[in-house]
């Protein structure tokens, strides 16, 4: 007699899920086939369970369904497995933004209004023209927010590829957008004025399918935060370096690192992003971080921070997106 847990069908999506062709499971006992993570009795019990995938970060949904003869009884189970990992993590990034924008508005609506109240106790020229610059820098803060939401919403929408570009030419596209930064060879100092500071880039002469919409933000954001707090003149300095790791089939990963000479990013915001999400009582400075965590995941890589000396954030991206001329 055929058991109820022996598996009749199987279609392509959860050949993909599951990796296993249908040739390999039809008829095998389904306990066997799935994972140890489901409670195949639980499942079977009907209502909807979750579960993750061994070794991956994919979360399931799955539900089942009596399949009956005229009589009601059971003939077996149609089962249901639906991958929520994006809707997930769309969920909890939602949530994120929700609390960042939340928490800066409101502190620098805060800071904006105290000091507009300052103006019926001292009304002076002085005091007016200290009171304008403040509240425009609160209100210049927040159009900037504003911009950085915006732009994190277009690169979870970007394509994960693109064509072949230099990573050079990324890089220096990245680095001209941001404000006293200049690009150096690693011999020589600033020519500019001398509120620049310099930044190295050491890279081989690889291409990249990455797309530039994803990845020329993710590295302005991080040089933009190495030189703001790289350290003082005339030491400050950044450094962007790409470097690969290869087997006998090819490159198998490669890393951007954006090191700078400064005090060092503070275990607070570490914290934050290595939880890699908010909590209540736990925010990050803004958004410009969460650009880089959520467009390196985009990509298919990884985030993580050494403040040893100085900081450096490594940036660890599949060999899939690099190629040679």
């Amino acid at each position: 007699m055929r058991s109820l847990f022996n598996t009749a069908d199987w279609n392509a999506a959860a050949t993909d899920l599951f990796e296993r062709e249908f040739s390999t499971v039809v008829g095998e006992d389904l306990p066997s086939i799935l994972p140890d993570t489901f409670d195949i009795k639980e499942l079977l019990a009907g209502g909807q369970t979750t579960c993750r995938l061994p070794g991956s970060d994919r979360v399931l949904e799955a539900s089942s369904s009596r399949i009956t003869d005229s009589d009601d009884r059971t003939l077996g189970y149609t089962l249901i497995f639906r991958d929520i990992t994006d809707s997930r993590q769309n969920a909890r990034r939602a949530e994120v933004l929700s609390r960042v924008l939340r928490h800066n508005i409101r502190n620098r609506v805060d800071v904006a209004t105290a000091y507009l109240r300052q103006l019926s106790d001292d009304p002076g020229p002085d005091t007016a023209d200290k009171i304008a610059t403040t509240v425009d820098g609160e209100l210049s803060a927040l159009r900037d927010l504003g911009g950085t939401a915006r732009e994190i919403e277009s690169v979870l929408q970007a394509n994960k590829r693109a064509g072949d570009r230099s990573v050079e030419d990324l890089i220096r596209h990245a680095i001209e957008e941001v404000q006293h930064a200049q690009v150096v060879d690693d011999r020589h100092e600033c020519a500019g004025d001398v509120s620049s500071v310099p930044v190295v880039i050491d890279t081989p002469p690889v291409e990249t399918r990455a797309n530039g919409e994803i990845l020329i933000p993710v590295i302005r954001e991080l040089v933009s935060d190495a030189v703001e707090h790289g350290g003082s003149a005339p030491e400050p300095r950044v450094s962007v370096r790409v470097k690969e790791s290869s087997d006998t089939e090819g490159v198998d990963q490669w890393w951007i690192d954006v090191a700078d000479s400064g005090a060092g990013i503070s275990d607070h915001e570490v914290e934050v992003f290595e939880d890699a999400e908010e909590q209540p009582l736990q925010h990050g400075k803004g958004l410009g971080l969460w650009l880089v965590w959520w467009g390196v995941d985009r990509l298919g890589g990884e985030v993580s921070f050494d403040t040893d000396s100085g900081t450096t954030v490594t940036v660890e991206l599949p060999g899939s997106l690099l190629s040679y001329d």
